[in-house]
């Protein structure tokens, strides 16, 4: 996977890896905030198992996407696994939701026993997912990640280089650079929900003059405010820990 350079290469190094842990389902997911919908998206690895109808094999990707994985994705940066039995089992008002109770219904008709997901956590919060569906039991899918967690996080974070840092936004690192040291930590201070007045205090500099570095901040971030710039700076990583 490290000397891939195109998806395509990508996508048969995955393919090989699917027949050798025996998970002979492959589903990446670019981006879970949008990850039905992007240019980028999604490929299914699945030797023909699946129908060659592509409305239903898009629906049965998105319903191997439940919920619970997206949610768990967002708050942990290690490979998990899902059993599909007990979101088969979840029945209308409980906690599982629609889309899992459909991982259920799905993971019957194609025998899917067990689900492992690595999260691959980028820039300006965006998360992508790298998930193996296949006939394992479910401990033994615990086994695997418990002995390889290190490779699998290793090749989902292979396999997001090609997509993601391939092209990067080099226009928004532009915009980043161009931000004095005084820019950034206006910025940084207004984040935190400080007024004009104590940044003022703080940084032992006129009103006027914190008001003339957060304008220009605004400006070179592209944002249409002062809030949508600190979500900005915020969700490139380039305030760092808020709060502190």
């Amino acid at each position: 996977m490290r000397y891939c350079r195109n998806r395509g290469s990508a996508f048969e190094t995955l393919d090989r890896l699917a027949d050798f842990i025996d998970m002979p389902l492959v589903v990446w997911v670019c981006d879970i905030a949008q990850p039905f919908g992007c240019t980028n998206a999604d490929r299914l690895v699945c030797g023909g198992r699946f129908p060659e109808d592509t409305a239903e094999a898009n629906t049965i990707l998105q319903t191997l996407l439940p919920v619970s994985v997206q949610t768990r994705s967002r708050l942990t940066t290690l490979p998990f696994v899902t059993d599909p039995a007990r979101a088969r089992n979840h029945r209308r008002g409980q906690t599982g939701m629609r889309r899992d109770r459909s991982l259920g219904v799905v993971s019957q008709r194609f025998e899917l026993r067990s689900l492992v997901s690595i999260p691959v956590h980028l820039p300006k919060g965006q998360v992508s997912i790298l998930t193996w569906a296949g006939e394992q039991p479910v401990h033994q899918a615990n086994t695997l990640v418990a002995e390889a967690s290190i490779e699998l996080l290793a090749i989902a974070h292979f396999v997001a280089s090609i997509f993601y840092f391939s092209t990067p936004d080099t226009e928004d690192a532009e915009q980043a650079v161009r931000l004095t040291p005084r820019e950034w930590d206006c910025l940084r201070f207004m984040a935190q929900g400080f007024r004009d007045a104590d940044i003022a205090r703080l940084m032992k500099i006129a009103l006027t003059t914190v008001r003339y570095h957060i304008d220009n901040a605004v400006q070179k971030l592209g944002a249409s405010n002062r809030t949508h710039a600190a979500a900005v700076a915020a969700q490139s990583g380039l305030l760092g820990p808020i709060g502190l």
